[in-house]
């Protein structure tokens, strides 16, 4: 089995191209130079192109991920059924905040000397990037943490939208964006503030985000009054700030985690700022005071210069994307999966409080939007949903059955790409992808073509995969008929009136179904939080 599974690990398709879209790299402790963070892998489906593409952008909080790390990167899942769907799938990369990266006068990666990368301006107006000449990134000094570097990220990736778009077998004019935690900075930046810069809808046209694990503002670690508001606007101002974050990270979600964890080439932290955010409301019983509201009223982010003020342009999608109108002559589509609910590390950057902040501002700007989002404490009974899902969902703490409010201002379970897939589910999102981008139904959609994909990946084994397996079965043979003729034996053996109890739930394939859940009483959120630590899947309802 051991082999097998190193067998099914050589047997991910490779990259049809690797691709350096830019001029930077890092440089290791032992000298060597690596283009990673300016490079995307590009897999291809099968027929003449151009074809339309779904670009990937990894998460890791602006700090960590690559593209060919995390749940999507390399060519997992959601990568093989796009490219069977028809569709090319590019993995990007992106520079990291924290790193020291550096550049080539002769655009090679060699030179003796290494230049210092830029910094990178943003106009306020428009939030367009500009590198400024003779500057270096690594000495900006932040007011308060890591995404103030945030435009770096995004001169990457316009950058390498430019070079993937610009591609014979790519088609510029159909792009889909997928992505999860901090890869949504530039899913947005792209779709609402690149796209609407002169001349840049002729270079590519982004039609679709599938957001999972989705972030609406930021900053949302060291968050700041924007995020506080957004979720203020969902408990009240009242609500504990200990019922959504353990005391114990309460030094990376309010204060500033490069201060405490981590050994930085560039310098993200503002000490200053950090103790006094510690000591308002992190810090013995002001983690017990602190509500909400407070957070909202003290973090408020200055905007005494004009870069402070332009990085609102690059941290408040929310607001850019309610111009969608003025640069779009094309319907746009948004996806977004949020089931974290609790207050367990993790869960306040991702949170279902966000996903359903995304409802409003989808609706506003006019966006075709699909949300899934769970129930939260504190939610009012408008933000309960009309349609809800019961759907088995992979977690931190393992497999759990999600219960889903599920929002959408157009007919996408009806269509027939998406009809006969789960909801919530890797197939779901690339049928989301196949109508965007308007696209036949995807082959995979079924068990049927699931099966055919299995044996056309198997086909590519190597013959010592083969031999190996036939020496293996060779070996199982004699006790399959061992077992079987036991069997057998026993078969003939008189039977006891026992029958199997085939009732239990958690034993049956939990296919995800539309649900009525108004029986079913308040859930009390706090309550399941401690109860999960031992036994996160005591309940065959347990909340994500």
């Amino acid at each position: 089995l051991l082999f097998v599974a190193a067998q099914a690990e050589q047997m991910a398709p490779r990259p049809n191209a690797t691709v350096v879209y830019g001029k930077y790299f890092s440089i290791a402790t032992n000298g060597s130079r690596s283009s990673e963070c300016n490079t995307y892998y590009l897999w291809l489906p099968a027929g003449d192109g151009p074809h339309p593409v779904v670009a990937y952008w990894h998460g890791g909080g602006f700090l960590g991920g690559s593209a060919i790390s995390g749940p999507e990167g390399g060519c997992g899942e959601m990568c093989e059924l796009v490219v069977s769907s028809g569709m090319a799938y590019a993995s990007m990369d992106y520079r990291l905040d924290g790193i020291a990266y550096y550049y080539c006068e002769d655009g090679t990666t060699s030179c003796e000397r290494p230049t210092a990368a830029e910094f990178v301006d943003v106009d306020e107006a428009s939030g367009a990037l500009a590198l400024v000449p003779g500057s270096a990134l690594s000495a900006f000094a932040p007011h308060v943490g890591r995404q103030e570097f945030a435009a770096q990220y995004a001169w990457d990736a316009a950058a390498a939208l430019e070079s993937l778009a610009a591609r014979d077998d790519v088609d510029g004019e159909y792009v889909g964006f997928l992505g999860g935690s901090a890869g949504g900075f530039a899913m947005h930046y792209l779709s609402w503030i690149w796209h609407a810069l002169p001349g840049n809808a002729a270079k590519a046209t982004p039609r679709a985000i599938c957001y999972t694990d989705a972030q609406l503002l930021y900053p949302v670690d060291n968050a700041l009054d924007v995020v506080w508001t957004m979720w203020t606007d969902a408990v009240g101002d009242e609500a504990a700030l200990a019922d959504y974050i353990p005391a114990e990270t309460c030094y990376e979600t309010v204060g500033n985690v490069a201060c405490v964890d981590g050994d930085y080439e560039v310098d993200l932290c503002n000490e200053t700022w950090h103790r006094a955010t510690m000591a308002a409301f992190c810090d013995g019983d002001a983690f017990e005071r602190a509500t909400l509201g407070d957070l909202r009223r003290a973090q408020v982010w200055p905007t005494d210069t004009a870069f402070r003020r332009a990085l609102q342009k690059l941290w408040y999608p929310a607001q850019t994307m309610q111009a969608y109108r003025d640069h779009y002559e094309t319907p746009f589509y948004i996806y977004v999966d949020n089931y974290m609910n609790q207050s367990a590390p993790g869960n306040f950057p991702h949170h279902a409080v966000a996903g359903h902040a995304y409802v409003e501002a989808a609706a506003t700007a006019g966006l075709r939007y699909v949300v899934y989002y769970t129930d939260y404490l504190g939610m009012s009974p408008s933000a309960v949903s009309d349609r809800r899902f019961e759907v088995a969902q992979d977690t931190m703490v393992g497999t759990v059955d999600c219960v889903y409010n599920y929002a959408s201002n157009f007919d996408f379970l009806r269509d027939s790409r998406v009809a006969a897939t789960r909801r919530a589910s890797a197939a779901e999102r690339v049928a989301f992808f196949a109508l965007a981008l308007d696209r036949p139904v995807p082959r995979s959609s079924t068990d049927d073509d699931r099966l055919l994909e299995c044996f056309v990946r198997l086909s590519r084994c190597p013959t010592s995969f083969w031999t190996s397996c036939l020496v293996v079965l060779a070996l199982l043979l004699p006790l399959a008929a061992w077992g079987f003729l036991r069997r057998a034996k026993r078969r003939r053996e008189p039977q006891s009136d026992a029958t199997c109890d085939a009732t239990n739930p958690l034993a049956a394939e939990h296919d995800p179904r539309e649900v009525d859940f108004t029986e079913l009483g308040p859930i009390d959120l706090r309550q399941q939080d401690a109860d999960a630590v031992e036994q996160p899947l005591a309940s065959e309802r347990a909340v994500c």
